[in-house]
């Protein structure tokens, strides 16, 4: 089994954003997505039921998928493209998931800027290096 690859998308303009929203991030968190990255990487079969970590996403976000994680008391959510012929995902942004009534996400457009990232990556535009 060759273990999988994650990646970070860079924009045409050189910013990377899954690194600057990692950067912001508390210990805790980054720790957990560590963890998290370090499981997939050597896990066979994402889309199998019991993998809690990973989601398809549908609807508005289709084509997108998830790295789910968390602290003892937040939720965690990184949106990005999984590629399955390649072995990898690339990562476009994260952000926190709770629960006030309804689900939200902080920030709000996380999933929607994700998408815009998706397109320009499949246009060309930008790249993906190796997650670090």
């Amino acid at each position: 089994m060759t273990p999988w690859r994650f990646m970070d998308y860079v924009t045409p303009r050189g910013e990377n954003p899954i690194q600057a929203w990692y950067a912001k991030q508390d210990p805790d968190v980054q720790a957990a997505l560590d963890f998290t990255i370090h499981q997939l990487k050597v896990t066979d079969d994402w889309v199998e039921p019991g993998c809690k970590q990973f989601s398809l996403l549908e609807h508005k976000h289709a084509g997108l998928s998830e790295l789910r994680f968390w602290t003892s008391k937040r939720k965690f959510r990184v949106a990005g493209l999984y590629r399955p012929n390649h072995r990898d995902f690339i990562m476009f942004v994260g952000c926190e998931k709770w629960l006030r009534g309804i689900f939200k996400y902080k920030p709000t457009n996380a999933f929607d800027a994700a998408m815009k990232f998706k397109n320009a990556f499949e246009a060309g535009k930008g790249y993906a290096i190796d997650h670090t």
